[in-house]
This record gives structure tokens, sequence and C-alpha cells, in this order.
């Protein structure tokens, strides 16, 4: 694991203790000694329906009445000091008196006009003081979208203790939801942050939001949440929010990681859940049919959606040899197997708590796919860097070949000079003599230097005797000099050398150049100029450049940034690469009384 990946497990490391931290001092408060009673079931009641009573043992379910069928529950309560009865609606307005007086109404009026039934809320209703029982009634109106009704068993004690009870028994649910939407924040940040450096970052997006999907729905699956935001409606829209994209968002990111040959399955899966939940949305935006209705065929589709992703994930694993399948899974089986299971329990109600068998599958799964996530984040950075220094090479070598091509024409004309001037020799020196004994000595050197000038021009400049380096810094000072920037280039570089390969050596050479043109070109005002100095010294190159630049310089945490789009330098990274792998060392500095920018490289050679 490389640097970048250590960072980012650092990062989330910190961030989860941090969410630790401020969870355990948010529910610490609720869990103070003294103040909280012990917690009272109701679980003695009399029921009546259309005028029909019978005593029951709570929670009970009532099926299949009419909608609006009122539905009452009555018992008998002892108050004590401070004491409250908490109630629970599950889908169904009702009202709850005491003696006759009516403490509490809840109905879809108390609701926007989508909602068809008022979604589940918890109330704490006080019981006024008595020294006798008093008697409590909840008058409950069947559901208009669901065929069944349970009546849960009321809870008596104090707000300190029903708070209590409510934390031990869903803290460890909301603080793993606030773990995964944190994480999942964080990736969206990432993704932001990476987006135009490869369009594969978009894995990243993919899992954020379903870990933020799976944070939503496990943060609407608790009665806790209703203490903690006091608006039903919303913890509404977050549990089905979260249900129904959550398939979604993981095919998205399974698509992307796995690279399936045949990616139709993913695609078909996407579309339908797009359409049931867009149909689901519209119904219930529309008054016609509630999302909670849905959500049985949501989970038949999701089961159905995780069957057929988890198949071909399996077959593309182990018969077609794809790899990344292959690791994927193991924890793709896991959360599937713990899917079928909740649904199981959410059924036949097999365990006191539900949604643990799920969110036990996707401990697993999330703990699995990070690692493997910040696997990838680290590949796509190296990725990039070879593919920049690839592409830098490529450019290189097409500057040595077209400079080699300029060198054959160069001495293809050069050859067909001297075959001209040779044949006018004769002629130019009867002019030189005829100069001369005139004695018009101005003319004889106007024509001397016009002999010397059209020689000059078939002659390439010499920087070096390492004809590739020589290549590439006269394509850079070719550009250099057609963008007005004074050169001075004083080389001394072998021609051959065992320890570093003539590519490294023009990836050094023309970085450095690069940058500087760069550089100078980013200036508004002042001279533009580059001096470009190379030493060989017992077995190092020492190179040292300086040049002007605009005085705009950013490091951050000891990397600098490239001006040209905020990222890290990719440029100053090879040579600093390429110097440290070659026994040697890089530094880079303006100056600090000026805008002249120093760098200085030193390897073996």
């Amino acid at each position: 694991m490389n640097k970048l990946a250590t960072k980012i497990l650092a990062i989330l490391t910190i961030l989860i203790i941090m969410v630790l931290i401020i969870t355990a001092l948010i529910f610490g408060k609720t869990n103070r000694p003294g103040g909280a009673h012990d917690i009272k079931h109701i679980d003695k009641a009399t029921i009546s329906i259309n005028g029909l009573s019978r005593d029951v043992t709570l929670p009970f379910k009532i099926k299949n009445q009419d909608s609006g069928t009122k539905i009452s529950v009555s018992f008998l309560v002892m108050p004590e000091d401070d004491n409250v009865l908490c109630v629970k609606s599950n889908y169904a307005p009702f009202d709850v008196s005491i003696e006759n007086n009516v403490l509490v109404s809840y109905s879809e009026n108390n609701c926007p006009f989508y909602m068809i039934d008022p979604p589940t809320s918890l109330f704490n209703v006080v019981i006024p003081e008595s020294e006798e029982p008093l008697k409590v009634t909840i008058n409950y109106s069947f559901p208009k979208t669901r065929s069944t009704l349970t009546i849960n068993a009321p809870m008596l004690s104090n707000s300190a203790g029903i708070l209590t009870y409510h934390t031990k028994k869903y803290a460890g649910t909301i603080i793993f939801a606030i773990i995964l939407m944190s994480i999942a924040f964080f990736m969206i940040v990432i993704y932001f942050s990476l987006r135009k450096v490869s369009e594969e970052t978009k894995i990243i997006l993919w899992l954020g939001l379903f870990n933020l999907s799976v944070g939503l729905w496990l943060v609407g699956e608790n009665d806790f949440s209703l203490f903690l935001v006091h608006n039903p409606v919303i913890i509404y829209l977050f549990t089905f929010t979260g249900l129904f994209t959550m398939i979604i968002f993981l095919t998205l990111f399974v698509r992307r990681l796995v690279r399936f040959k045949n990616p139709k399955i993913c695609t078909f899966i996407v579309t339908i859940m797009l359409i049931a939940d867009f149909l689901a949305l519209a119904l219930q935006l529309t008054g016609i049919f509630m999302l909670s209705s849905a959500a049985r065929i949501i989970d038949i589709l999701t089961i159905l959606s995780l069957s057929f992703l988890t198949g071909q994930i399996f077959y593309e694993g182990f018969f077609d040899g794809n790899k990344n399948a292959a690791k994927l899974f193991p924890p793709i089986a896991v959360l599937f197997t713990a899917s079928v299971a909740e649904v199981i329990n959410y059924v036949f109600s097999l365990t006191i708590k539900n949604t643990i068998l799920f969110q036990i599958g996707i401990f697993i799964f999330m703990v699995f796919i990070t690692i493997t996530g910040i696997q990838f984040i680290s590949e796509i950075f190296s990725l990039k860097q070879n593919e920049k220094e690839l592409e830098f090479e490529v450019k290189l070598m097409k500057m040595q070949i077209s400079q080699r091509e300029k060198e054959q024409l160069k001495q293809l004309k050069m050859q067909e000079h001297f075959s001209n001037e040779r044949h006018d020799l004769r002629h130019k020196l009867e002019i030189l003599k005829n100069y001369g004994e005139k004695q018009d000595f101005e003319k004889l050197c106007e024509y001397i230097d016009s002999m010397t000038e059209n020689l000059n021009d078939c002659f390439d400049t010499r920087y070096c005797s390492n004809d590739a380096v020589n290549a590439v810094v006269c394509q850079y000072a070719s550009i250099a000099e057609k963008n007005g920037i004074k050169l001075t280039i004083s080389l001394d570089v072998p021609t051959h050398s065992e320890k570093i390969s003539d590519i490294d050596l023009c990836v050094i050479f023309g970085n450095l150049l690069e940058n500087a043109i760069e550089a100078c070109n980013a200036m508004e005002k002042g001279e533009k100029f580059i001096k470009l100095i190379s030493n060989h010294h017992l077995s190092n190159l020492i190179i040292t450049m300086d040049n002007s630049f605009n005085g705009v310089f950013i490091k951050k945490n000891g990397v600098i940034i490239s001006s040209k789009d905020d990222s890290v330098g990719l440029g100053v990274s090879s040579v600093e690469t390429l110097a440290k792998g070659h026994g040697g060392s890089s530094h880079f500095e303006p100056d600090k009384h000026s805008d002249i920018f120093h760098s200085s490289v030193y390897f073996e050679i």
C-alpha cells in the first residue's frame, strides 16, 4: 500500500474515531445515573372493534379491516412522579385520551398533502397526577394503505427513562448509520476533488452514494431517530429514499469496479429499479399510493437484483477469469445472504431487533470494499502518473525524431552547398583576388561575411555531445526563442552512460525546460530568460537552472502544485523520482529577493 492509500486509510480511521467520540458524548448524556426510571410495558389491554371487545396481549396485529374502521385500545395506569406514556402510531391516525380528555391527536391532516396515512411517530403523553388508577384510551383509525395494523405495547416511565431505553436499544444502529454517512460524504468530497484526474473516480461516487442510502435507511428504520429528529415525515422519507436507491448505487459501483464483459444485466437492474422508484414516487406525490406500501415490491426487486448481480459476479469471476469479479464475490455473497436473512427475519420476526442481520452483512461488505476502494484510488493515481510519464516520453521521442530529420536535411543541404561551392570556388576566389588587388577591403569583408553566413546555415546548434539530449534541448530552445525568451545554455553531458538511459536524461532536461518555458510565458512583464548549465563531475551529473517567473509559487505538504490546474506538478515529480532513483536528489525553490526560480538536480551517470 503506497503513501496515498495510507493517508486515505488514516483519514477514514480518524473520521470514524471522531464520529464514535461525538456520538458517545451525545448518547452519554442520556445514560447518566439518576433521573431515569425503569420501563414498564403495558402489555395487557382491551381492544374494541365495531362494538366488540376482548382482552389481548400487546403487541397485537389487526388484519383486513375497512379503511377508517375505529379501533379502541384501553388500559389502566397508576401515575407516578413525572410519568409519561410512550405511544407509537404505526401508519395509523390516532388520538390518546386519559379519563376522556384528549391529550394527543395525530392524523394525515398533520402531514403534507401527499401523505395518505400519517407516517409512524412516537408521542410521550404526560400522565396527570392522581392517587387513583387512570383509564387510558387510544383510538386508532385503520389505515387506508395497509392490510395490517400493529398495536404496540405502550411504555410507561419518565422522559429520561424512555430516552434511555431507546438509546440502549438503537444506539448501535444510529452510530453505524452516522459512520456510513460520514464515510459517504468523505468519498463524495474525494470524488469532486479527483473527478478531473480520471473518469474511473466515479467508482468512489457510487460507493459513497451507496453508503449514504444505507445510512439513511438505517436512520429511518429505528424509533430513536424520532427522538433525534422531531419530524416523522423526514424520517419516513429517509427510510424509503435509502431503501429504494441502495441497489441502484450498489449496481453502478459493482459495474464500474468489475468491468463486466456483459454489462447488460447491470443496465437492466438499474433501469428496472429507476422505473419502479419513479412510479412509486409519482404515486406517493399524487396521493394514490404510499412509499411504505410499495416497499414490499421494492424489497422483492432488490433481492432479485442482488441475486442476479451475485450470480453474474460468480460466473465472470470463476468461469470467465475476471479477477476483480472473483475478489468481489465473497463480500457480495455475504451481503446477499444477509439481505435474504433480513427479509426472513422481518417476515417471521425471528429476532427482537430488525435490520441487525443486514447491518452485519453491510459491515463485512464495507470493510472489504473500503480497503478495495482505497487500493483503487491509489492505482488510479499510479496509472495516471505512469500515463503522464509515458506521454512525455513519447513527446520526447517525437522531438528526437523530428530533430534528427532536421539534421539529415541539414546534412543534405550542406552536401549540396559544398558541391555548389566547389563548382563556384574558382569564380569566388577571382572575386576575392579582385577586391584584394583593388584594396577594397570593405567589400572584401562583406563578401567573406556572406560566405560565412551561408556556411553557418548548414550547421545546427550543438549544445552537448549526447545526441538524444541535444535533440530535446534544440527543440525546446527553438520554442523558447519563438516566445521571446533569452537563452543561456552550457551543457556537459556524456555521449553514453551505463547508469542512466538516454530516455531518462531526456525526461529530466525536457521537464526542466518545459516548466521553465511555461513559467516564462505566464509572465505579464519583465525580462524572460532561462539559464541552463550542467557539469559532469566525477561520477555525477550536476544540473542547475535559473529562470524568470511571475512570482506565484504554491507548495502544499512539501509537494509543488502545478499552476495550470492546481494539481500535483507531474513534471517536477518525474524529475524528483528519476533523480532519487539514480542515487541523487533535486531541489526547487524561488529566490527570496527576486522573481527568479532556482532548480538543481544531481544524479549518478
